[in-house]
């Protein structure tokens, strides 16, 4: 990632909201998301950029942590290159 942030996505952002969260237990959650990358002064995601995207998320003495994460392009024939 640290090389297409320093080449092609230099400058970029992203950005998500959530869509869906669901709990497996008190301690197990699943999140949806739809997002993407931000050009640089944009304000809009491009669709060839739009991503919807899965995290896992554990909690773990009180805390809520990432255990693991997904995404899969959004747009109608979309393809994220680095």
């Amino acid at each position: 990632m640290a090389a297409a942030y320093a080449g092609p996505f230099k400058g970029t952002g992203v950005t998500g909201n959530p869509v869906d969260v669901r709990f497996v237990n008190d301690e197990v959650a699943l999140l949806r998301t739809h997002g993407g990358i931000l050009a640089p002064g944009e304000t809009e995601i491009a669709p060839e950029l739009a991503v919807r995207s899965t995290w896992i998320v554990v909690k773990r003495d009180g805390e809520w942590k990432l255990a693991g994460y997904q995404n899969s392009p959004r747009g109608a024939g979309a393809t994220l290159r680095w």
